[in-house]
């Protein structure tokens, strides 16, 4: 049947249309920061107005290039890696933390290899680019993970149950709702009794690594239904970000719903684009089902979502485009997906000590957000007193570049196929699920609730936006009028996202470069890690920080921990050994404050410096190993 002309417009022109919108959207996405001062609003309504702006401008530019270069030149190109990549690591080892000059090193690796990709020739190539990335990955994610004692804040007590399933054997010795989701502590636990190793090596064994090689998804997905050059791109990509890194360099669940997540995707997509051994794929597909379910929580949700996302692009696309196009994946894994997820809520219990389980807390404080404190704009930015204690706009922008840099390209590459020539029944499906996991991921708290976990959902958004963002520059190349232009405009932005990605205090709270005063570092040295352990084992009371004291409460300890808020506990509370950082002289500590007009505390940074330091000379000094000293409080 005809479909009438208005409606046949619309879909004819679907990108043009999009792209204006996206113009309308993101100056109004930017005028709230009038209203509210969340930086992310501010980077991220702009690139979306830019991004579709240069859509408009080039979507009907001829390519006119084609990529191509010398053998000595791309023999060239690999040397040029390896010496950055070698340098960065020897940065690494003569240098205290990382400095300025590594993550310099780091970008200039990243553009080079994206240069690599461009003049990609040959299965062999791909196979030496997907090796190139997969070092460039563990270098980001090592100089963290080794380079500490630990990094993270529920790291520790996973690494802590880990240790415990590893010694008992038994998922009962979990903690909180870990016994219902004990997959990861299983296999943390099966290689560390199979490689004899410290706990930390075996969790990076069975967790990092495998986080790592699922990147690998990303590439064969994209070149399944694009090209290779835009899957080796996609996952270089994916592997530079900041929450891949962070969620590598502190390996937990979450870490473990990602792979498990990747794997996923890939499995519905090969499913999908296989002219064969589909039932293999959907067998597979339904296995990882409650693999990731029995994994992790928010990561189950997360692919649910996913697969849903999914599943309506592809129907949408069936009914107004092609009538004979895939559904991806079938709606029985939806369905299935969503009673066996359903029905583990129901059975494990999130507080074990109240019998509660997963589903009546997530609903209730669900409930309670929508009825009690859910508003537009309701945050702590849109309050007067909050922004005038905000750090310099100048170092914000700088923080979120990295992300609003991949958007501006996602935007572009989900504009490219909005259009007649680039969009497939696989393309719009992946622009559906993106569209609803960043709808949830902003949207919920533009309205102030925050039961979601926002933070948790990016790294699993990266996989289509990476795609996406790796499409946009591959197509806006050869449209560019000189081929030495559109070259350093690879390696630019490439080396640009690379370097603010990586700096951002998402990935880099050791060392960071700007927001020092504001990011409270859960990157604990050899020290730091030392010094809380032997501290807490000999004296009767210790009063630390209270980010710090995640790393005492989750090893073994004798000391009752009291948790640090002002510098009057100092004279309150006799008997009680004070750990002070080195760190502590010039980066924040967490503090909490009470906001007017918002309706509860919130979280106040808070720099102790050499005031406190001078304080705590009237006291005596009990330990000291050059990272923490232990001051005796009388």
């Amino acid at each position: 049947m005809q479909r009438p002309a208005i409606q046949e417009y619309f879909f004819e022109n679907l990108d043009t249309i999009a792209g204006i919108a996206g113009i309308v959207f993101g100056i109004a996405i930017t005028s709230l920061y009038l209203i509210s001062a969340t930086i992310h609003l501010l980077m991220l309504g702009p690139a979306l107005t830019l991004a579709s702006l240069l859509y408009l401008v080039i979507k009907n530019r001829e390519a006119v290039l084609s990529e191509s270069v010398t053998k000595p030149a791309k023999i060239l190109l690999e040397i040029i890696f390896f010496i950055l990549f070698a340098a960065s690591l020897l940065t690494l080892h003569v240098s205290e933390g990382r400095p300025l000059l590594y993550f310099v090193l780091i970008a200039l690796s990243a553009g080079f290899l994206a240069l690599s990709i461009v003049f990609l020739k040959g299965k062999g190539d791909a196979v030496i680019q997907i090796v190139k990335i997969l070092v460039i990955s563990f270098n980001l994610k090592y100089s963290l993970f080794l380079g500490y004692y630990g990094v993270g804040s529920d790291y520790w007590r996973h690494l802590a149950n880990n240790n415990l399933l590893s010694q008992y054997g038994f998922i009962e010795v979990l903690s909180a709702k870990e016994p219902y989701y004990p997959l990861m502590h299983i296999q943390v636990a099966i290689t560390d009794i199979i490689t004899h190793t410290p706990i930390k090596d075996a969790t990076n064994f069975a967790i990092i690594i495998p986080l790592v090689i699922s990147s690998i998804c990303i590439f064969l997905v994209a070149r399944n239904i694009l090209n290779a050059k835009v899957g080796l791109l996609a996952m270089l990509i994916v592997n530079i970000t900041d929450f891949h890194t962070y969620w590598g360099a502190a390996p937990q669940t979450t870490t473990y719903g990602i792979c498990l997540y990747y794997f996923l995707i890939f499995f519905i997509f090969r499913g999908a684009t296989t002219k064969s051994s589909k039932k293999t794929w959907l067998t597979f597909t339904l296995f990882f089902i409650p693999v990731l379910i029995l994994a992790h929580a928010v990561s189950s949700f997360i692919a649910l979502i996913s697969v849903l996302g999914l599943i309506a692009g592809s129907c949408v696309y069936r009914i107004f485009y092609d009538n004979r196009a895939v559904i991806l994946p079938p709606i029985l894994v939806l369905l299935i997906y969503g009673v066996v997820l359903l029905q583990h809520w129901f059975v494990a219990l999130y507080n074990q000590a109240r019998e509660e389980s997963f589903f009546d807390v997530i609903i209730s404080t669900l409930i309670t957000y929508v009825t009690e404190h859910a508003d537009f704009l309701n945050r702590p930015e849109a309050v007067s007193g909050y922004v005038a204690m905000l750090p310099p706009l100048v170092e914000r922008m700088a923080d979120t570049t990295g992300l609003a840099l991949l958007m501006f390209l996602s935007a572009i590459g989900c504009l490219f196929w909005l259009s007649k020539k680039y969009g497939s029944a696989f393309t719009f499906p992946m622009i559906v699920g993106t569209v609803m996991l960043l709808f949830i991921t902003f949207g919920f708290p533009l309205f102030g609730i925050r039961n979601i976990i926002p933070s948790r959902w990016f790294a699993f958004m990266y996989f289509f936006l990476s795609i996406m963002a790796a499409f946009a520059l591959l197509t806006i190349l050869p449209k560019t009028s000189k081929k030495g232009l559109s070259l350093m405009m690879c390696f630019v932005i490439l080396s640009s996202l690379t370097f603010f990605m990586t700096t951002s205090t998402i990935s880099n709270e050791d060392s960071c470069f700007w927001l020092q005063e504001t990011t409270i570092s859960m990157a604990y040295t050899t020290q730091e890690g030392i010094g809380a352990e032997t501290l807490s084992n000999v004296a009767e009371r210790v009063l630390v920080d209270s980010r710090y004291a995640e790393v005492i409460d989750n090893m073994p300890h004798n000391a009752e921990r009291i948790s640090f808020s002002s510098d009057q506990q100092l004279t309150r509370t006799p008997g009680t050994v004070f750990l002070w950082r080195q760190y502590m002289l010039d980066r924040p500590v967490r503090t909490s404050m009470h906001l007017a007009d918002y309706y509860k505390n919130i979280e106040k940074p808070n720099v102790l410096g050499v005031e406190i330091l001078n304080k705590l000379g009237q006291f005596n000094k009990m330990y000291d190993n050059h990272g923490v000293e232990g001051y005796y409080l009388t």
